[in-house]
């Protein structure tokens, strides 16, 4: 039996989006990061063409939501509390933690990679086990976009 209530999502980067991504050439010479995310998920969910698929790109990248209280990191990283603190510093200079820019050194990951060391080789659990430690609502109140997406998730109808 089919599960009308079922939904479909993507979390994709925008940092280093493939060129062949739907709508990336249409999207490659906005400059505002809320408007290109917004252009390349409107072009994905042409694509795919589901009302139950919401798709998500995560402006730059997963880390992006981490720099919400980068010094939950912390906890896994009690020898690198200045580092981190400086992390933290770098977070006041955006308007949101999803700002942080895509360059090649300067991406949220390059950052706490360079910050603390360890990290590259443990990238996928110090990742979800800081966000979890930030939670939800600190996520949702600085992130505007992913707290769209989830918003949309949880608002989704389905017939």
């Amino acid at each position: 039996m089919e599960d009308k209530t079922a939904l479909c999502t993507t979390m994709f980067d925008l940092y280093q989006i493939p060129e062949d991504f739907p709508g990336y050439q249409q999207s490659s010479k906005i400059i505002d990061p809320y408007e290109r995310v917004d252009t390349l998920e409107k072009w994905l969910a042409e694509k795919i063409d589901n009302r139950r698929f919401i798709p998500y790109i995560q402006i730059y990248e997963f880390e992006t939501l981490l720099f919400s209280d980068i010094q939950k990191l912390q906890m896994q990283h009690p020898d690198f509390i200045d580092q981190i603190n400086k992390l933290a510093e770098t977070t006041s200079t955006f308007k949101s933690p999803e700002l942080i820019n895509d360059g090649k050194l300067t991406a949220p990951s390059k950052r706490i990679i360079q910050s603390v060391p360890e990290c590259p080789f443990y990238k996928q659990s110090y990742g979800p086990v800081t966000a979890e430690r930030i939670g939800m609502p600190v996520l949702l109140s600085k992130c505007r976009h992913f707290r769209e997406w989830i918003e949309r998730l949880c608002n989704a109808q389905m017939d």
